[in-house]
């Protein structure tokens, strides 16, 4: 009996899961933008925007805006005022898409 009791701790011994197969993939980094709004006073003012990650290093970001009657954003984030108003920046990473306000000269 006692021959069966070791070779059955044996054999649950070698059947040990190894803990590395049992980990859990370390979640996907979140993204944010940076500042959440800008305010410039008039057309021409500049200003610039940041994708920060809480963990790793950021991937590629394509800035845009819907209305290059208020301002003109760069591949790097940095915004021109073109004209009066308000709009949104928005930073495309992978999946993810942020947004920001931009104000020129108007305060909401």
């Amino acid at each position: 009996m006692r021959a069966l009791m070791t070779c059955l701790m044996l054999a649950l011994a070698a059947c040990s899961v190894d803990p590395v197969a049992l980990a859990q993939p370390e979640p996907a980094p979140v993204f944010s933008l940076s500042p959440a709004a800008l305010y410039v006073n008039a057309p021409s003012d500049t200003g610039s925007f940041a994708v920060v990650a809480d963990r790793g290093e950021v991937p590629q970001v394509t800035w845009s805006t819907r209305n290059a009657n208020v301002f003109t954003v760069d591949a790097s984030g940095h915004i021109t005022a073109t004209g009066y108003g308000l709009a949104r920046v928005e930073a495309a990473v992978g999946d993810t898409t942020l947004t920001a306000m931009v104000y020129v000269g108007v305060l909401p």
